[in-house]
């Protein structure tokens, strides 16, 4: 099963849409979406809400309170279920097939990490956060990987790798 986790705070306009790309997408295997609210003080509980209701797919919300992407990740993955967790922004609208693509790359049980392309659908946003290579980078475990070259939007890993390296550091992103 796959996790797929969005961690949001007080961009309950970006969530909205990004959930309908959610809506759109097409895996014929139990998924779950769990939706972290890193302490929005916005409308951001009600859109989840809302959503969960109409979703065909179980969608889980965890209220975590203590700012930090890193921290919101880790709650995320506390609440998840799947043995492969998967992350994308609120403000991210994930292509149809998805989570068809990643669970067809961790096949390869050399596989514990993968990140994908990123495109830039609104030109006013800051390019820096995307990637648009479809040149595949190969990292050896237990390597150093440079700065830049694991992008959040579109990342999943298995969670026993998740597991093994003990989550997110919650003194990056705070």
């Amino acid at each position: 099963m796959i996790s797929l986790i969005i961690s949001t705070r007080n961009r309950a306009p970006q969530l909205e849409v990004c959930l309908a790309s959610l809506a759109r997408m097409r895996y014929d295997r139990p998924w779950e979406l769990v939706v972290v609210d890193n302490g929005s003080s916005d409308a951001t509980a009600e859109v989840i809400r809302r959503f969960a209701e109409k979703a065909s797919f179980p969608v889980g919300y965890v209220h975590q309170p203590v700012p930090g992407l890193s921290n919101a990740r880790n709650a995320g993955l506390a609440a998840s279920r799947g043995d492969l967790i998967a992350f994308t922004d609120d403000d991210c609208y994930p292509a149809g097939d998805f989570l068809a693509q990643t669970e067809a790359t961790f096949r390869d049980p050399a596989i514990g990490y993968v990140s994908g392309r990123i495109l830039l659908h609104d030109p006013s946003d800051y390019p820096a956060t995307i990637n648009e290579s479809l040149v595949p980078v190969e990292f050896p475990a237990g390597s150093y990987i440079p700065p830049g070259a694991v992008k959040g939007a579109n990342m999943a890993f298995r969670r026993s790798v998740l597991d093994q390296i003990g989550a997110f550091d919650p003194l990056f992103g705070s």
